[in-house]
């Protein structure tokens, strides 16, 4: 028996010792990453620029950053600590037309680099800023793995170290290309860090760790205020250890903007945010509702970012996301199935929700989305009846659609098919309506695997007794 021959049975073997779920990862990772890719490059002359792989090398080797975030938060930060009459908002977003849409409380973060660091140079920043994105990038991939395990274990999907070791590969081939959260990374882009927030914050969230969830969630309001809707939500549904471990981070991080930058220049935010409501984005990356508005409507350019303006007002783009904002909201604290309140499925859908919610959810913005992929997969595999194979395929689907960067559609930009290139919020949208089939499943376990345990032991007390 020639060697060639005796590495091919050794595979065949290790490939049947595997279980189905773990054939099934391979089987999808190899096609949405190198079949997808391929396609891209040789079918619809993609230039290799414009694919995710390309993305994926750069964001792995971290050789570099754009400074998409950096450069108006170190420029508003600069301002602030300088003697100035007029707010930082009108000086810097009205007048020099530098897109700073943060609150002044994510500039804490640089506030304190620059304490510690003295005086330093704006190569030093923008290289820690570039390292710090890099571990949250790798942390973010950390999350999504071991969500994915434990919502195996919560699904009582067994598996071997050699499944362990497999899907491993797999999944942290698939994380670091999963284009939204990668692109984060190489525009140097702030929502890295809160990638990173709400993976830890929704693992911590299924462990059980509700207190730590909620300080997590409330730091990354300190970065997008829509997410001030989760403390709604730890209300609505009385999880009492989460709203205050919100608030604590939240009002910490207010208070010390105020003390540190004064009312005058963080109350004129609000207009900021009244701004950005009444115009949105009609940029191909806006994957929201507004942004599919616009595009569909012609109401401003596209394909190409302009750094210094916004799409005309138009009430019709306004009234249509305020709409479908409210709606997806509503939903979202309405719909879930009463014995799944308050539960990790019910924090996944409206986590979902706050992005899809939002007048501008940049294509880096649904990086969200794949610690939920972790989590929703091993439910689906785990389903019994006619509804497993189609709900496999919605989110396969939903994946492959979220996850790759179709340059290609832009030629659709000028015309009524322009609805392709909102694509990514499709994919999003349906990954939303799964996670509304399984919270409306009475068979679906969603509590977390602690408190499985926990029930489990109160049951085998009760029956010693």
């Amino acid at each position: 028996m020639t060697p060639t021959l005796n590495l091919v049975q050794r595979g065949q073997e290790l490939w049947r010792k595997l279980q189905p779920s773990t054939r099934l990862l391979i089987g999808f990772a190899l096609l949405n990453i190198v079949l997808v890719n391929l396609t891209l490059t040789r079918v619809f002359s993609t230039d290799r620029k414009q694919t995710v792989l390309h993305h994926t090398s750069w964001a792995v080797r971290a050789v570099e950053q754009e400074q998409d975030s950096w450069l108006p938060m170190m420029r508003a930060l600069n301002y602030l600590e300088q003697p100035h009459e007029q707010p930082v908002y009108d000086a810097i977003f009205f007048q020099e037309k530098l897109k700073f849409q943060y609150p002044l409380t994510s500039l804490l973060p640089l506030h304190l680099m620059g304490e510690v660091m003295g005086t330093p140079s704006k190569s030093s920043v923008l290289r820690v800023l570039k390292y710090l994105s890099w571990l949250m990038l790798a942390g973010t991939v950390a999350c999504t793995l071991r969500i994915y395990f434990l919502s195996l274990q919560q699904q009582k999907i067994g598996t071997s170290r050699w499944d362990t070791a497999v899907a491993l590969v797999a999944l942290t081939c698939l994380a670091y290309t999963f284009y939204p959260l990668v692109k984060a990374y190489t525009l140097g882009q702030v929502q890295v860090w809160i990638n990173f927030g709400f993976s830890a914050a929704f693992l911590c969230y299924f462990n059980g760790r509700k207190g730590l969830s909620g300080v997590l969630a409330g730091l990354m309001c300190l970065f997008k205020p829509q997410y001030a809707l989760f403390l709604v939500w730890g209300l609505w549904r009385r999880q009492w250890g989460f709203v205050s471990g919100f608030a604590a981070a939240s009002l910490a991080g207010v208070a010390a903007a105020l003390v540190l930058y004064g009312w005058n220049d963080n109350v004129p935010y609000l207009g900021i945010l009244r701004f950005i409501s009444l115009h949105g984005e009609s940029y191909f990356p806006n994957q929201s509702a507004n942004g599919a508005l616009h595009r569909l409507l012609m109401n401003g350019n596209n394909l190409i970012w302009n750094g210094q303006a916004f799409p005309p007002y138009n009430p019709w783009v306004y009234f249509g996301t305020l709409a479908s904002s409210l709606t997806l909201v509503i939903a979202a604290l309405t719909l879930p199935a009463r014995a799944q309140l308050g539960k990790p499925i019910d924090l996944a859908i409206f986590g979902l929700t706050c992005t899809l919610a939002s007048p501008i959810a940049w294509e880096h913005h649904h990086g969200i989305l794949l610690p939920l992929y972790a989590f929703v997969v091993p439910q689906v595999l785990a389903m019994q009846g006619p509804g497993r194979r189609v709900s496999q395929w919605v989110v396969a689907g939903s994946y492959f659609l979220s996850s790759n960067f179709f340059f290609w559609v832009q030629a659709t930009a000028a015309t009524h098919f322009n609805f392709l290139q909102s694509y990514l919020l499709f994919g999003a949208l349906l990954l939303l309506a799964m996670l509304y089939y399984l919270a409306g499943s009475q068979k679906t376990t969603s509590d977390s695997p602690a408190a499985v345990g926990e029930k489990q032991l109160q049951l085998k007390e009760q029956a010693l007794w």
